[in-house]
């Protein structure tokens, strides 16, 4: 009754159960790093509109001296392509640094896998791609733009400035909405990620995390038999439970969200019949008090569960409801597909997580270490004050009982937050993600106005003229800026929307759609666009009608 599956080597450098949550998490930061980069484009493809309306007048001239449009074109692709070649090298050189500090990120349990990141030849190639699409791309609309020109009108050396605003303009508002909106999604992004690390500290798992410490240690490699280790377990219970400061210590055969075994339970009356498999784990009595998981019904298991005694288990309410549905498990039979031997439920805990933080209910069945001996052993100690001093006390203690065993010691704080590596991992990118993504914004929205302030300071040298006041110009300027801000912040909050779905399996929110996010996100967004357009707003305001109109 037994399903196998077989994995390759590389598949199985990441825990099967996990590698669905990596690969979500990186799909995410692809995700975000590719926002960045549009976000970039964006910029750079507004410098370059701007670069190539100032050149308005120089190309018209080229073109009535007898240039062609397509060597133009051509020499404005090979300025855009080597400014975007020349990003790719020093981003390549921020990367070899960015690597180190990434892979020093990753938790225990990658420490030795068979897998690293290197910038291979793979990874250069794409950077050489990504480069060169990119400038491509972004500096192939404003080369055919400026080479679309009107002869008449662009070499009056005043009409084109005007006109070369005019035809861009809507192309720019464009890029700089894309900008916003773009934006907004990696903020929010990395807005969800952080609201779901400061939900995950108030998640209850089911026991005393907050409390607790675990020592892991293995009897097999002194060579202790079973009646030996058995010995040495008792030992170490009574010799941590003198310590000072320990409250409570239980053993496991499993450590906090490491429980592995899966028994095939056979209930009384269906032999013959395909057993329900459940997760399975072996405490020793004191194991629910130690963990302070409360038993709902029934006993705990007591030192008389030996093995002579009739065989007794614990089950959790999600296995009672799975099992007994509607029936009190408590003096059920049931037995282990390859065992045979009749066992009797004799009490009932509250569900816990057993492998991850926020798991759904696993059904999970207890049975006493007095009557299943396991050579590994994991001390459970809660501490009554600091867990991390506690266990360290711990640990010498065992240690003095056999100076050559092997432990491991940590408390179940570091355990949660090693559990949390993806998510933290995922906090952390996309809030630099985001914080560049609104630092280029706000470049980008500055640099859009600004221009536009200075191809209109004829415009407002007239309107002043004409008895417009200073209050009057800045209103003009911030209403086109932020018309812009709002424009993107709705498509944004569109798409973030959309898009939260996507990420909800890595969040530990109860709706992905977080109004908090949703709402301060946007609002901090609209209120740095405004900002960004106010230095711009000033300084029209300050044209003087005099300086503007000198020139008529």
């Amino acid at each position: 009754g037994r399903r196998f599956r077989v994995l390759s080597l590389k598949d199985a450098a990441l825990d099967p159960r996990t590698r669905p949550l990596v690969s979500r998490a990186g799909g995410v930061l692809m995700a975000i790093s590719a926002l960045v980069l549009l976000i970039a484009c964006g910029n750079v493809a507004n410098l370059l509109l701007a670069r190539a309306t100032g050149r308005n007048r120089e190309i018209a001239i080229r073109l009535a001296m007898g240039a062609g449009r397509y060597r133009l074109v051509r020499q404005l692709l090979v300025e855009s392509t080597l400014l975007s070649l020349a990003g790719g090298a020093c981003g390549l050189l921020v990367a070899r640094w960015a690597r180190d500090l990434l892979w020093g990120m990753r938790p225990p349990a990658l420490r030795h896998a068979a897998f690293a990141l290197d910038l291979d030849m793979r990874v250069l190639l794409f950077t050489l791609g990504i480069s060169l699409l990119t400038g491509i791309v972004f500096g192939l609309v404003p080369a055919l733009r400026a080479t679309n020109t009107d002869l008449a009108v662009d070499l009056k050396e005043r009409g084109s400035a005007s006109s070369g605003i005019r035809r861009v303009w809507s192309l720019r508002s464009v890029l700089v909405i894309a900008q916003v909106a773009l934006s907004l999604v990696a903020l929010i992004g990395a807005g969800l990620f952080l609201r779901s690390l400061q939900n995950a500290a108030f998640i209850d798992v089911g026991f005393d995390a907050a409390h607790l410490g675990v020592i892991v240690y293995n009897v097999t490699d002194q060579g202790y038999s079973e009646a030996r280790g058995r010995d040495f377990h008792e030992r170490v219970l009574e010799r941590a439970a003198a310590v000072h400061g320990v409250a409570a210590v239980a053993l496991s055969k499993d450590a906090p969200f490491h429980v592995s075994a899966i028994r095939s339970v056979v209930l009384e009356g269906e032999e013959g019949r395909a057993g329900h498999p459940t997760l399975a784990s072996v405490v020793s009595p004191g194991y629910f008090s130690a963990m302070r998981i409360p038993l709902l019904r029934g006993r705990d298991f007591t030192n008389l569960d030996g093995k002579p005694a009739p065989r007794v288990v614990i089950v959790n309410e999600a296995a009672a409801a799975v099992l007994w549905p509607a029936q009190d498990p408590i003096g059920k039979r049931l037995s282990f597909a390859g065992e045979g031997v009749p066992v009797e439920v004799v009490g009932v805990a509250r569900n816990a997580n057993y492998l991850d933080i926020a798991e759904p209910p696993r059904p999970l069945v207890y049975l006493s270490l007095m009557q299943y001996y396991f050579p590994t052993a994991v001390l459970c100690v809660r501490a009554a004050g600091d867990p991390g001093t506690t266990t360290a006390a711990v640990k010498g203690e065992v240690q003095a009982m056999d100076p050559k065993l092997v432990l491991q010691a940590e408390t179940l704080a570091v355990t949660m937050r090693e559990r949390l590596w993806v998510q933290r991992l995922a906090a952390g990118l996309l809030a630099a993600f985001g914080g560049l993504a609104l630092l280029l914004s706000t470049l980008g929205i500055y640099g859009v106005i600004s221009y536009s302030v200075r191809q209109r300071t004829r415009e407002i040298g007239i309107r002043v003229a004409l008895g417009a006041s200073a209050a009057d110009v800045r209103a003009l300027i911030l209403r086109e800026g932020i018309r812009l801000v709002a424009i993107g912040v709705i498509i944004g909050a569109v798409l973030s929307l959309s898009a939260a779905g996507w990420v909800g399996g890595l969040l530990f929110l109860r709706n992905a759609r977080d109004l908090v996010t949703f709402t301060l996100v946007p609002s901090v967004l609209v209120l740095v666009g405004t900002f960004a357009c106010w230095a711009p707003a000033l300084r029209a305001a300050r044209v003087s009608p005099s300086t503007a109109l000198r020139d008529e």
